[in-house]
């Protein structure tokens, strides 16, 4: 495999290869870099420009030691964001994974998540089609890599942001070249949201009561007929159903997503952990949600729907940790490995409109790979668990796991 100037050039016999740099792979694992697709870097940020730098460089680099090669965040402040994409292109990856980002969400009135944050700055609220359009078209000019839309709430109400504003920027984005995902609750959001032209489905829904087979056929079959891609954030679900209970903190220990001495550390900076709700997602929720994405994702898994990597949170592991949570949870619920694979790459690059030039290994692609000691087409966990990564490559330049 050649690289030259941070993309792949070629991949040929290795007698074949000119002089240069060599890392020797006899005996060993290469594929793609990770990516995280749906993840939120707000809270890592400080009130000081400076220390906000210097806290995704911090962020980044932990992604990039675990093989998380690109993160995308999906809501959050443009400058902080527009301020690392100009480092990153003037300084290369330094160590860092590639930060994509959406800038603001767009959401109703005082709809999901300004009840959370209260910060304009993470999240546009508009009350119709033309102010939807109005907001997004100078968002558009700051070169954000993707739109993001929460179609949350009571339909009809002001909180949620109205079919006729979903369809808007969506068609408006796609003009300007740019994909939209939407975070969803219902199969129905999900149906609109599909219908209304989206690239991708942000969680996996809430199903009604007595209809779960029923809408999980209608789901499959639209995600099917519109190629778009599904992130259910199975990691996010789990970590805000099963908080406080103690053997999730064992369980994910013993499966490598935590070290023991992390789970005691936890539980120290956390003598609370679980005693209240999250808000908007109680735990009832969660573990609901959670509990029929399993149920469902064997059928949809065999009906060809396409499946993104996205974690959302990490309250309880580390981000980069969310993320690979992600990865070997759905290989739990079914979805054989070198399709969980293909989703935390490949079809992540695609989600976002960058499947012609990152996400796998071929000549023109940027050289972003993993070299592992065992292969993680047989076991995923390979992944996961600290000790099997040898040398993660950004952009051409390799580094010592």
């Amino acid at each position: 495999m050649l690289i030259r100037d941070g993309l792949f050039e070629a991949i040929r016999p290795a007698a074949e290869t000119p002089a240069g740099t060599v890392l020797d792979g006899r005996g060993k694992f290469l594929m793609p870099g990770l990516w995280e697709s749906h993840t939120h870097l707000r809270p890592v940020l400080k009130e000081d420009e400076q220390a906000s730098q210097a806290a995704l460089d911090a962020t980044l680099r932990a992604y990039l030691r675990r093989g998380v090669t690109t993160v995308v965040d999906l809501g959050g402040p443009l400058d902080p964001y527009q301020a690392f994409r100009d480092r990153y292109r003037h300084e290369g990856p330094a160590g860092r994974a590639q930060l994509l980002f959406a800038g603001p969400s767009f959401t109703g009135m005082n709809g999901w998540p300004m009840p959370l944050h209260h910060n304009p700055t993470c999240a546009y609220e508009v009350a119709d089609a033309p102010s939807a359009v109005a907001k997004l078209r100078p968002l558009l000019d700051r070169g954000p890599d993707v739109i993001k839309v929460i179609y949350d709430g009571e339909s009809g109400s002001p909180e949620k942001i109205s079919l006729e504003a979903l369809r808007a920027i969506v068609a408006e984005a796609h003009e300007r070249d740019t994909r939209v995902v939407v975070h969803v609750v219902t199969e129905r959001d999900s149906a609109d949201a599909l219908e209304a032209g989206a690239d991708g489905i942000e969680h996996s829904f809430m199903p009604t009561p007595g209809r779960e087979a029923e809408e999980a056929a209608e789901l499959t079959a639209l995600l099917r007929n519109t190629g778009a891609y599904l992130t259910p954030t199975l990691a996010c679900w789990e970590q805000l159903g099963r908080a406080g209970d103690r053997s999730y903190l064992a369980e994910l220990v013993a499966d490598g997503s935590l070290t023991q001495a992390e789970s005691e550390a936890f539980l120290e900076r956390q003598p609370t952990w679980g005693q209240g709700e999250f808000p908007h997602h109680p735990k009832i929720e969660c573990r609901a949600r959670l509990e029929a994405a399993f149920r469902m994702i064997p059928g949809m898994q065999a009906a060809g729907v396409k499946w993104a990597v996205g974690s959302d949170i990490a309250p309880v592991v580390s981000r980069p940790g969310a993320t690979l949570r992600e990865l070997a949870l759905l290989a739990r619920a079914g979805v054989p490995a070198m399709d969980a694979v293909v989703a935390a790459t490949r079809h992540a690059a695609e989600k976002i409109g960058l499947g012609g030039r990152a996400g796998t290994i071929e000549p023109g692609k940027v050289a972003d790979a993993l070299l592992l000691d065992a292969s993680p087409l047989d076991d995923v966990g390979v992944l996961v668990r600290p000790g099997h990564l040898v040398n993660v490559i950004k952009q051409g330049e390799v580094y010592r796991a």
